[in-house]
């Protein structure tokens, strides 16, 4: 069973949320299966958070206007900060989850089982208002928190703050879209996803904007096809400028030898006729003029026949390659036509493989997960790298999240990870995590990016925190600091399920990204490419009907 995640930001209605009042779409007669987590006077709440951080700041002020009375009106008034935050979630639809069927009993039992670890999971947000309600259409959970930091140098040391609370939880903000607040958002949706599989319900991701492998491979193959038919065509028009260079340089030759002809007999002396000399006979004049001449003129036309017999001769033989140029061509046009039919045949090929790529490609994870499960080995180096841990966070005052830790302990943590890394099953896991997001990457750019180690994957940062926890109470039980390989195995059996859940979650999630969607600029571009070919396309198609439509109506007004 596959349910989509919803997570929306709510109004924060909290009198609405603990139902002082009721809105029509309550159903009154279901409110008694509602479950109310908490419900405090957010006041109270910030004087518990906030009175000590405030006392300490007002005691620094030397003017009274700059002292703050009322820190909660402060932030009420703020223009820069809200005085709390409501996340609101939701599985699945009232067409798939509703709240008066069995799905929405097992609805209700997930959302409950997340709320448990949430306030754990979340340091940061201080939750005072926390509702799952059963008694509208789908079951759902509001969550009214105040984000708070805490050490600030600027204002109080303990204040208001999404961002900074967010960023000390490990969410960093980057791009527009990639924002703390997305970051953690998505965070909480596969925190959610866990409880949903180990209830039997994957979690089905909808509205991504990924590129469709299927279309990549499409828009590379049209673009291998106007590479050749642009290839063809210059070589093509390479060839005609060459002959027609040359019948030009060649009419040119033509025309000045012909030219140079006419001057020669025109004007060169041994193509005239002298005058005949005074007392010289007829005979004489023709022997010793006339003749001579007629022979150089018959020289002359002999030359010009045999380079007309030349050309003839040439131009013959370029006819018989020409024609075995023709036949020539004739038989790659029917290999190419063999080879066409026998590439249809293999992309039919591939799309299928590619669909039972897509099928079986849980199965590969969800079997990988399973030797993992029950197949790991604690090497003598791990329980070494436990050891310096626990020494380290003995001396260590500060909070216990990876982010704030100082760079020789995170040092250690990286190790751990990276040994982690070494385990067999592990890493065939992680490969299959490196396989996909290659094929992810590939949509973006065109040179393979290189692997990224376990250690610092920032998408599976969590599992740090995770050691950290382990470590801690693996040396509160073990005071002496003399770990064994049997004490350090059952807290190192937790970590490596748990990072191998997380990477094949991950591995799920970018799945169902690349074989789920297509991306809508992506389809333009292709109809662009379709109409610029002069093919049509479904918005074409769409226009013509429209125009004949109009035609028609055209005729019927005006009789035609």
């Amino acid at each position: 069973m596959k349910r989509t995640i919803s997570a929306m930001v709510g109004k924060g209605s909290v009198n609405h949320n603990s139902r002082k009042f009721k809105a029509e779409n309550v159903d009154g007669s279901r409110t008694h299966l509602n479950i109310d987590y908490c419900n405090v006077n957010i006041k109270k709440v910030y004087h518990e958070l906030f009175d000590k951080a405030l006392e300490r700041y007002n005691s620094k002020q030397t003017r009274a206007d700059r002292k703050i009375e009322n820190y909660y009106e402060k932030i009420r008034n703020s223009k820069q900060e809200k005085p709390f935050h409501e996340l609101i979630l939701q599985i699945g639809d009232k067409e798939n989850m509703s709240a008066e069927s069995e799905n929405g009993e097992l609805a209700r039992q997930i959302l409950d089982e997340y709320y448990r670890g949430f306030q754990e999971r979340n340091p940061h947000l201080k939750v005072f208002s926390a509702h799952l309600h059963m008694d509208e259409a789908t079951p759902h959970l509001h969550i009214d928190f105040i984000p708070f930091t805490t050490g600030s140098k600027r204002g109080l040391d303990t204040r208001v703050s999404l961002k900074q609370a967010l960023a000390a939880q490990g969410f960093k903000g980057g791009t527009r879209g990639d924002t703390e607040w997305n970051q953690w958002v998505s965070a909480e949706k596969s925190a959610l996803a866990f409880v949903m599989e180990r209830h039997g319900i994957d979690w089905e991701h909808k509205g991504t904007h990924e590129k469709h492998l299927s279309v990549l491979d499409y828009k590379k193959q049209e673009r291998e096809k106007e590479i050749f038919a642009l290839e063809d065509k210059l070589a093509q028009k390479k060839d005609e400028f060459r002959v027609m260079a040359d019948r030009i340089e060649n009419f040119d030759n033509g025309e000045k030898a012909l030219q140079n002809l006419n001057e020669s007999i025109m004007n060169e002396p041994e193509y005239q006729l002298p005058e005949p000399p005074a007392m010289m006979s007829a005979r004489s004049y023709k022997a010793k003029f006339v003749e001579p001449l007629i022979a150089r003129i018959m020289s002359l036309i002999s030359t010009l026949f045999a380079r007309y017999f030349k050309a003839k001769d040439s131009y013959n033989r370029l006819n018989i390659t020409n024609a075995n140029l023709y036949r020539a061509n004739e038989r790659l046009e029917k290999i190419n036509g063999k080879l066409t039919e026998e590439n249809t045949r293999l992309r039919a090929e591939n799309k299928e493989y590619s669909l039972l790529r897509k099928v079986f490609g849980h199965k590969q994870i969800d079997d990988l997960l399973e030797n993992i499960n029950n197949d790991f080995y604690v090497s003598d180096k791990m329980v070494e790298l436990f050891r310096k841990l626990a020494e380290q966070l003995k001396s260590y005052n500060g909070r216990l999240m990876y982010g704030y830790l100082p760079k020789s302990i995170k040092e250690i943590v990286n190790s751990i990870v990276a040994e982690l890394a070494n385990d067999k099953n592990l890493a065939k896991l992680y490969s299959r995590w490196n396989e996909i997001n290659r094929e992810k990457l590939s949509l973006y750019y065109d040179n393979e990016k290189p692997d990224i180690p376990l250690e610092n994957n920032k998408e599976l940062r969590s599992i740090k925190n995770y050691i950290l926890k382990s470590v801690n109470l693996l040396s509160k039980a073990t005071p002496t600091m003399k770990f064994d390989k049997s004490s350090v195995e059952q807290s190192v059996s937790g970590i490596v399920l748990t990072l191998a859940k997380l990477i094949a979650n991950s591995c799920k999630r970018k799945r169902a990204k690349l074989f789920g969607q297509v991306d809508s600029k992506l389809k333009s571009k292709l109809e662009e490419k379709k109409i610029a070919h002069g093919l049509k396309t479904d918005r074409t198609v769409n226009q013509n009907e429209i125009e004949n439509d109009e035609l028609s109506a055209c005729q019927r007004t005006h009789g035609f």
